[in-house]
């Protein structure tokens, strides 16, 4: 129910005012709509920001949440599935790929309501004090999140700040990486200056983005510029706020009925049964047809299978048995194909179970952003920046207790180097199918990330492959967009 008043609320407020105030109109200039009139306005203009990131099919509800991930060496390609499904994973894209272009149009669109919000919030408008503050924060949380996913995919990209009221100057070069990670930096720091803490935020609005968000995000940014201090003090600060904790049983932490609960730091929200479509399809990718309505396109590795005890909660509440599942009820459910699925992320548990799934349109919550990746996080800073410890192995031993997995004893973890595997391989168990892989094997390294990928789907995979194409639409309409070496 709470779930529904938000997304209703979004919904409501962008099929009437704000996506009014969000058109662009078909001539050289656009003017500011009068829109920001009191607080009410911009708050509607700030939950557009929300609906892109939630709804937009290029972003979390598809392919922004699955496709690294399936590109990594955690999943394997259904040969039977459609290529679109599965393009990403085999390497088959290329600048045509309607993927990668729903990529890049829809995280530049969220950037421009972002960059909206900003800019007008910053005029001399009948907003308080109070709401400009906290908005702004939302929208530099939203523009940095963005930033974050193009320029980890794309590598060099336009890096847009302002709104744009002109047609005549829209077409921007690409700005170098590290100008575009100073922007997330910058953003991020003032969102964490302004924004609330989760538990400041009354009812449905806890789904929206606090300070703890904005701090995971910018430690995500330090360690990959490989900024380990600064990235740790982020990560402590988390910690020590107590906002968050581990669900303390693992199979309740993906339930619909503990979203935006204790573990979770930000989730993109969706519902199914509104007159308007607001599920997700992300979901759809890693589940088999039977009896899960899914898309069945992705297989778990089984490399990394057998890398889970068995008999731990943690692998029986994320896996299928290998071309089945067992239900709650102990019915044994042929999925059609001699392969392991990943359902985590599927609530089995609710009350009506796996009856009430709707094809393509799931209701469940997508964590971009959950506690147990700070605890794991904790314990890759601490090893970068002190080799084995106990802080680094007591964060990374929570994670293993939860899950039903052996501690393991600081005599036994070894150098630095292995202790980062183990990390790194912890955070793949733990992590899988939540769409971080992808740009934690770029923190590995280049010729590492390559090795990983190479070993377990066996495709010749190159290094320019590990940044994706400018979308060929866009370099048909620019006089100054370059394409990304190798992809000419």
């Amino acid at each position: 129910m709470k779930k529904t008043i938000l997304l209703a609320a979004i919904i409501v407020m962008l099929t009437s005012c704000a996506d009014e105030f969000l058109k662009e109109k078909p001539y050289s200039t656009i003017a500011p709509e009068t829109f920001y009139n009191n607080d009410q306005d911009a708050e509607a203009a700030t939950l557009a920001i929300y609906n892109a990131i939630y709804m937009n099919a290029g972003l979390f509800r598809s392919i922004i949440a699955v496709f690294p991930e399936s590109s990594s060496d955690l999943f394997i390609a259904n040969p039977a599935a459609s290529v679109a499904g599965r393009e990403m994973a085999d390497f088959l894209y290329n600048s045509e790929s309607t993927n990668v272009k729903s990529a890049w149009t829809d995280t530049y669109d969220c950037i421009k309501r972002a960059n909206s919000v900003i800019d007008n919030l910053m005029r001399n408008v009948p907003v308080s004090a109070d709401a400009k503050s906290k908005l702004t924060g939302e929208a530099k949380f939203g523009r940095a999140l963005m930033y974050y996913y193009l320029v980890q995919l794309f590598g060099d990209v336009p890096l847009v700040t302002s709104e744009v009221k002109s047609l005549d100057n829209i077409d921007l070069p690409r700005k170098p990486a590290s100008e575009v990670w100073s922007q997330i930096v910058a953003d991020l720091t003032d969102a964490i200056s302004t924004l609330p803490e989760k538990s400041q935020y009354q009812g449905v609005h806890k789904a929206r983005a606090s300070k703890g968000a904005a701090r995971i995000l910018l430690a995500k940014v330090y360690m990959t510029l490989g900024k380990w201090p600064l990235a740790l003090k982020q990560i402590d600060d988390i910690i020590s706020s107590k906002e968050y904790a581990l669900q303390p049983d693992i199979r309740t932490v993906f339930q619909v009925a503990y979203e935006n609960g204790l573990e979770s730091i930000f989730e993109a929200q969706y519902i199914t049964g509104l007159s308007i479509k607001a599920g997700s399809s992300c979901f759809a990718y890693f589940v088999p047809g039977t009896p899960f309505s899914g898309f069945q396109t992705l297989f778990v590795n089984e490399k990394m299978i057998a890398k889970y005890d068995k008999n731990s909660v943690r692998y029986k509440a994320f896996f299928t048995d290998k071309g089945s599942y067992t239900g709650l009820d102990g019915k044994v459910i042929k999925t059609g194909y001699p392969q392991y699925f990943l359902y985590k992320l599927y609530d089995v548990y609710r009350p009506a179970g796996i009856l009430k799934s709707t094809f393509n349109d799931y209701e469940f919550n997508f964590r971009i952003f959950r506690y147990a990746d700070v605890l794991l996080m904790k314990a890759e800073c601490e090893n970068e920046i002190n080799g084995p410890n106990d802080a680094g192995l007591n964060a990374l031993n929570a994670i293993r207790s939860r899950a039903g997995e052996a501690i393991i004893p600081l005599s036994s973890v070894g150098s630095k180097n292995q202790f980062r595997e183990t990390i790194f391989l912890e955070r793949a168990m733990e992590l899988i199918g939540e769409g971080h892989r992808w740009y934690d094997l770029k923190r590995l390294g280049e010729s590492t990330m390559i090795q990983k990928i190479k070993e377990a789907k066996g495709i010749d995979v190159q290094a320019y492959q590990l940044l994706w194409p400018i979308p060929n639409s866009e370099l048909k309409i620019s006089k100054v967009l370059l394409q990304n070496p190798g992809w000419q």
